[in-house]
C-alpha cells in the first residue's frame, strides 16, 4: 500500500514471498539434483519441471547452464531412453540445445 509504483509493488513482494537466503538457493538446489522424473509425467511434463527449477534457480541468483540442465534431464529419464541419449551423444555439438533436445525426445516418447 505505500508503494508509488507497480515495479516498486513487485519488488517488495519479491522481497516478502522469495527470500533470496543460502536456506532458499540450497532447497532449490536439492530439488533440483534429487529430481526424478514422476512416472504419470509425460516428457514434456518432465522437462518443464525441470525448467522451472532451473528458471527459480536463476531468478536466487545461481543459473544453471543449459547444458547442465540437459544433463539432468538425461540422468532422470527412464532406462529405455539410454538409447537415444547415444544418438544425441553423437551429435553435433552446436546441435545438442535443450530447444533441439525437447521435440527429439517427444517424438521418442511416441
Amino acid at each position: 500500500m505505500n508503494c508509488d509504483t507497480t515495479n516498486g509493488m513487485w519488488n517488495k513482494l519479491l522481497n516478502v514471498y522469495e527470500q533470496k537466503s543460502d536456506t532458499s538457493i540450497t532447497t532449490v538446489q536439492q530439488k533440483f539434483y534429487r529430481y526424478t522424473m514422476d512416472q504419470k509425467d509425460n516428457i514434456a511434463g518432465h522437462i518443464s519441471k525441470l525448467e522451472n527449477l532451473s528458471r527459480q534457480l536463476k531468478q536466487l541468483g545461481e543459473p544453471i547452464s543449459e547444458s547442465m540442465l540437459i544433463t539432468n534431464i538425461f540422468m532422470t529419464l527412464p532406462d529405455s531412453y539410454r538409447n537415444f541419449y547415444s544418438a544425441w551423444d553423437s551429435m553435433n555439438s552446436a546441435n545438442r540445445t535443450l530447444e533441439q533436445l525437447t521435440p527429439r525426445l517427444m517424438v521418442e516418447e511416441t
